[in-house]
């Protein structure tokens, strides 16, 4: 079943990513994202493409609880910890950028695994001090955009 769980979030993060690149939502949806002022000013519905952006989101987080609902159960609070690996892959490959967010779910997954086999009692530590490095050194994380510098 693990290994069902694996494919699954595969084949889920290529559609997500094939549908947010590869179609005319995705399109709107990166230009709102942008820049909401001027894609509102060229008649797109900022509105209904922020809602289906977020109906998108409760669609993925559906599809995860009921993948993960058997292999962990239910507890009350069984988010929390997803919610923060998840903002520290984020951080890590960089706001904006979905390649981004799956190299750094890679790097946190990798790393937790690691530091979980060899020092238990650091692993998050480990992790947010890589994060902190990374914001140090590429504010915007490993993938996004460099802001430009002003003379």
């Amino acid at each position: 079943y693990n290994l069902l769980v694996i494919l699954l979030g595969l084949v889920a993060a290529a559609l997500l990513w094939a549908f947010v690149y590869r179609t005319r939502f995705g399109v709107l949806l990166r230009a709102t994202s942008q820049h909401m002022r001027m894609a509102a000013a060229l008649g797109i519905d900022v509105r209904r493409i922020y809602l289906q952006a977020f109906v998108l989101g409760c669609f993925m987080a559906g599809l995860a609880g009921a993948v993960i609902v058997p292999i962990q159960g239910a507890v009350l609070g069984m988010g929390v910890e997803a919610l923060i690996l998840a903002f520290v892959a984020v951080v890590i490959g960089g706001l904006g950028s979905l390649e981004g967010a799956l190299v750094g779910a890679v790097i946190v997954g990798l790393v937790r695994t690691a530091a979980i086999q060899y020092v238990p009692e650091l692993e998050l530590a480990i992790l947010y001090l890589i994060a902190a490095v990374v914001l140090i050194t590429r504010p915007s994380g490993l993938f996004g955009a460099r802001e430009a510098r002003r003379a």
